[in-house]
């Protein structure tokens, strides 16, 4: 009875610590005011973002973050889009659709090297509106795979070696 119990305490102790080192293959790091901040987890996009500041760095390592409404201008950097099982290379995913309702300032938006699994949309402040001049705000999207779409208005900015899963297969250029 004693060997059963310590037995099954052991093999509890080994899921647990399988569950715990899990969460640590997630890093967010955030580059902020010369500082590097490291955030753990499948929410540590959203704990970066929080305390980032216009013009700061996220870099994601390879796994599948939750994804977290883009309020900032920031650069959001992954380790890549694609799978590769010849390399064992993994890629960046965002699971979940997100908004960007991004400030007109100096800085620029900026996603590179991610998968977004779902739609990725612009929502335009209602202070920034304006149906005549569509110069909201300048956005680069930079090697991505967009599975649900992006949607974009009132905004300029550049798509560069991306591919929509769900009709675009390539698209390079200004919008």
């Amino acid at each position: 009875m004693k060997k059963a119990f310590l037995l099954f305490v052991a093999s509890l102790m080994m899921v647990v610590g399988a569950k715990a080192e899990e969460g640590t293959d997630l890093v967010a790091t955030l580059n902020h005011e010369g500082k590097m901040l490291a955030y753990y987890g499948q929410g540590a996009l959203k704990s970066a973002h929080a305390a980032a500041s216009d013009g700061d760095v996220i870099t994601l390592s390879a796994g599948t973050f939750n994804s977290v409404d883009i309020t900032k201008n920031i650069t959001i950097r992954g380790v890549g889009m694609i799978s590769d099982g010849k390399t064992d290379n993994r890629r960046t995913c965002i699971s979940g659709g997100f908004t960007m309702t991004l400030p007109k300032n100096s800085h620029e938006f900026t996603l590179e090297g991610v998968y977004c699994e779902g739609m990725a949309a612009y929502a335009v402040p209602p202070t920034a509106k304006s149906a005549t001049t569509n110069a909201y705000a300048n956005a680069s999207f930079v090697k991505c795979i967009f599975h649900s779409g992006l949607t974009l208005e009132d905004v300029y900015g550049k798509l560069v070696d991306c591919y929509f899963e769900n009709g675009y297969t390539y698209l390079n250029g200004n919008y």
